[in-house]
């Protein structure tokens, strides 16, 4: 089998020497490392996606084995130091090894190899490196909330994205948050174009992304869609992270799988939805609004948040013994394009009305509200539909607290008093004044509120 050298490990890869215009896709392509006596090159066979990089002289036996034991698409990058190159490998744990990670998630394996010619350790770092790593220079805005969830956010940057983002030589600036609304004021003025920050990635629960999302959607410049966003869950709820978990079929994925997708580059388009409440204000939303018992349990729960997750848990226990009937209408179409009404005006005669007594109202647009909700199984990161959950009246205790239960493992979706309405445009007017409106669980002023999904104007790290 005819062997094509197509990387030069010193001028990197040269695409005129790749047959008949073939051009690999190195980003995700299972390309394993095996051996090749050439000192020269790095190889890549198009036949059968595999990276050959030199083994004798050059390579012990030992370390040849290490090498041949990689999968290329769990490798964030090489650095070296003399003679010594260490790939940093993340392969993916499996069930019931003896990684101390859960099932399905990422965990770094050291892995250091020697060069007997210590004049190719820079070349063969250089040569991984450019295979796994972006293309395009990138630099990364990261924002770290410290108070986030059970304050790890801090931890986990340190521990974790820091590290990561060094050893791959990902150019970055941290920011450290220090109080409510501090990154939206430091992203409303940021200089993306002048400092070449292409992505802002936070590490934090869903609400400083939501922050991000509201400056970004402020600006004057246009920004937002050329910009790529990020999350490493470090909150309580950490909705968006489970949701990106989801859709690279990893459930239980970890910080560490968040940051190696930031790492590589990895992006997916990314819905965003419009708001307008009473008096004009709008919001940028990329995952739910809430309101009756969910907003209730999301938003009085703060006084319980050194619980940590827990702490929903114990106040939906508290707020189904206490429970409460919330009265709205609700209008909504399914429909592309078209302009929404103003919130002032009643919705055109062609939308769907609903006037009645609700137990629970949750309308969401990704497949997880929260890492263990399980809110709506249909919904990707970009089908551009909201989902709204509804429970109506007749519904009692029992029946919402096996609809909770339920969440987790989206078997919701079959009980016969949960309706799941798909829609591009709604609006809500709430005629009781006993509940919060959470989105993106951040609260937001209370009255009627309406939204549409804008579709995928931006990109995820994924």
């Amino acid at each position: 089998m005819a062997k094509v050298p197509l990387l030069d490990a010193t001028h990197g890869i040269d695409p005129d020497v790749s047959p008949d215009g073939w051009s690999p896709d190195l980003s995700s392509s299972p390309l394993t490392f095996a051996a090749f006596p050439s000192p020269s090159f790095l190889h890549l066979d198009p036949t059968a996606p595999t990276l050959l990089v030199c083994s004798k002289p050059s390579l012990s036996d030992a370390d040849n084995a290490v090498l041949t034991s990689m999968d290329l698409k769990d490798v964030a990058g090489a650095t070296h130091e003399a003679s010594t190159v260490t790939i940093h490998h993340y392969p993916v744990a499996e069930p019931g090894g003896c990684s101390s990670a859960p099932p399905s998630s990422r965990t770094r394996k050291y892995a250091p190899v020697t060069l007997t010619d210590a004049s190719l350790a820079k070349d063969l770092a250089e040569a991984v490196s450019s295979l796994v790593k972006p293309k395009d220079p990138r630099k990364l805005l990261i924002m770290v909330n410290p108070f986030s969830g059970k304050k790890l956010g801090l931890k986990i940057y340190d521990g974790v994205v820091r590290p990561m983002l060094e050893r791959t030589g990902t150019s970055f600036q941290t920011v450290l948050t220090e109080y409510a609304g501090h990154a939206e004021e430091f992203v409303k003025s940021f200089d993306f174009e002048g400092t070449g920050t292409t992505g802002v990635v936070t590490v934090s629960g869903d609400g400083l992304l939501f922050e991000v999302c509201q400056a970004l959607r402020s600006r004057p410049d246009d920004v937002f869609g050329k910009i790529t966003l990020g999350i490493v869950a470090a909150g309580s709820g950490n909705g968006l992270a489970a949701s990106i978990n989801h859709y690279i079929e990893r459930p239980t994925a970890s910080a560490v799988d968040n940051a190696f997708s930031i790492c590589r580059g990895r992006v997916v388009p990314f819905d965003l939805s419009s708001y307008e409440v009473a008096g004009g204000k709008k919001y940028t939303s990329f995952l739910s609004l809430a309101w009756g018992i969910v907003a209730d349990v999301d938003l009085e729960s703060e006084v319980l948040r050194a619980l940590g997750p827990l702490r929903f848990d114990v106040y939906a226990v508290w707020r189904m013994l206490a429970l409460k009937k919330y009265s709205a209408r609700l209008s909504y179409i399914d429909e592309e394009g078209g302009d929404m009404p103003a919130l002032s005006e009643p919705v055109p005669a062609s939308w769907t009305t609903i006037d009645d007594e609700f137990a629970c109202f949750w309308a969401v647009q990704t497949s997880h509200a929260a890492y263990n909700m399980y809110t709506a199984p249909p919904s990707g990161l970009s089908d551009g539909k909201f989902r709204i959950l509804v429970v109506r009246k007749g519904a009692g205790r029992l029946s919402l607290l096996r609809s909770f239960l339920a969440f987790e493992t989206g078997d919701h979706m079959e009980q016969p008093w949960v309706e799941c309405i798909t829609c591009t445009k709604y609006r809500l007017e709430p005629t009781s004044n006993n509940s919060h409106l959470g989105i993106d669980g951040e609260e937001v002023e209370y009255g009627p509120i309406q939204a549409q999904m804008e579709g995928s104007k931006t990109t995820l790290y994924a």
